[in-house]
């Protein structure tokens, strides 16, 4: 009998100048979705039950939805983020992402390999210098398509303020730095997320810089939709948790 193939768990640094370090050795061919450039999260039910709330993403609100992402808070078992691979309740899942706590400041993202293996991703984040008071980085790696094993794409999360080039149209947001080395290396814009303004249903705008950012169902796309909506997901639980202690 042969035994069931491990996940694959990837480190994020503590620091920058920490390398990542997978724990076991498997395939890294994730379920292959062709995601589009421009994604846009909008709220599907207003009402949140058992601490349960739902949503979809699609290209636009008029479009057909593309996946079902739901959000979950207490004791239920469920990670704190479900995204899946289609619109439905029953599609299979594409991603998760799990909170240690609930204003935590680590993010434990699994995206499913088969029904008995999955990659593993430990996304940590750092703080920035004191002129960015209050800001974070998310920093996390992804093993890397086709690459030697042990071979991985290293990303970080920063926030901005002010329009870019990236984020054009939009005022404040995080753009995905992809990363030649963890320290001292050289960083390229490969996506951004931002809050939209004026809408009560659209509550984030994700794309990909990149025309084919997503076209080719690498799994560095997936972990970056599912990583951008964990941290879009922790912001807002911080929001409404500062707004209850100030009522």
């Amino acid at each position: 009998m042969t035994d069931t193939p491990g996940p694959i768990t990837v480190n994020a640094p503590t620091k920058p100048s920490k390398p990542t370090t997978h724990s076991t050795s498997s395939s890294t061919s994730s379920t292959v979705v062709t995601l589009p450039r421009s994604l846009n999260l909008y709220l599907t039910n207003r009402l949140t039950i058992l601490a349960q709330a739902t949503f979809h993403l699609g290209t636009s609100r008029s479009s057909a939805p593309l996946h079902r992402v739901t959000t979950h808070q207490g004791f239920s078992g469920t990670p704190d983020v479900v995204l899946r691979s289609g619109p439905s309740s029953k599609s299979p899942i594409l991603a998760t992402a799990e909170f240690e706590t609930p204003l935590s400041e680590q993010i434990l993202l699994t995206l499913p390999l088969s029904a008995h293996d999955a990659v593993r991703i430990n996304m940590t984040s750092t703080a920035r210098p004191p002129k960015h008071w209050g800001r974070r980085d998310w920093w996390f790696a992804v093993p890397s398509a086709g690459g030697e094993q042990g071979e991985e794409a290293k990303f970080v999360w920063r926030h901005s303020d002010g329009e870019d080039e990236e984020r054009k149209g939009y005022r404040s947001g995080w753009n995905l730095m992809r990363r030649t080395r963890w320290e001292g290396g050289e960083e390229t814009a490969v996506a951004f997320w931002a809050y939209p303004a004026l809408t009560m249903t659209k509550k984030m705008a994700f794309r990909f810089v990149e025309e084919d950012g997503g076209a080719g169902g690498e799994m560095w796309a997936t972990a970056a939709v599912v990583s951008a909506l964990g941290i879009w997901e922790i912001e807002r639980r911080r929001v409404a948790g500062g707004s209850a202690a100030a009522a």
